[in-house]
C-alpha cells in the first residue's frame, strides 16, 4: 500500500536543506498517473515554483517584484529527497547545491512548448 500525505499539510511550507539553509517554500507537486494512482515524481520549491503553481510564469519578475522578492529562482526536488516526518519544517535529504534550479524565463518557455 502506498503512503499518503495530504497536500494541504505541505504546500507553502518552508523547506531547508541538509545543512539547514533555506531553499524556499514548497509550491508545486508534480505527479503522474500509474496504474490508476497518482505517483509523485518531484516537488517544485521557491519563487519561480509559486509562479508556476499560479500559472503566471509569463508575468514572472514583474509579479515577484511587486511582492518584494529580490530573486526569482526555483528548484526541482526529486520525490525521495524530502523528509516529511515533520510537516511544519520540511528538510531536504541533500544540500541545496545538489538540486536542479530553474528561473522564471525557463519555466515560461517550458510551458509554452507543452
Amino acid at each position: 500500500m502506498a503512503e499518503e500525505l495530504h497536500l494541504e499539510l505541505i504546500l507553502a511550507r518552508k523547506v531547508y536543506d541538509s545543512e539547514n539553509r533555506p531553499v524556499g517554500r514548497l509550491e508545486e507537486v508534480i505527479a503522474e498517473e500509474q496504474g490508476g494512482e497518482l505517483v509523485v515524481k518531484e516537488y517544485l520549491v521557491g519563487n519561480t515554483a509559486m509562479l508556476q503553481r499560479l500559472s503566471i510564469t509569463h508575468l514572472g519578475g514583474t509579479f515577484l517584484g511587486l511582492l518584494g522578492a529580490k530573486e526569482s529562482k526555483g528548484y526541482r526536488v526529486p520525490w525521495d529527497k524530502i523528509d516529511f516526518t515533520q510537516t511544519d519544517k520540511l528538510r531536504l535529504l541533500c544540500a541545496k547545491d545538489e538540486l536542479e534550479s530553474f528561473s522564471h524565463q525557463a519555466g515560461a518557455k517550458a510551458r509554452q512548448s507543452n
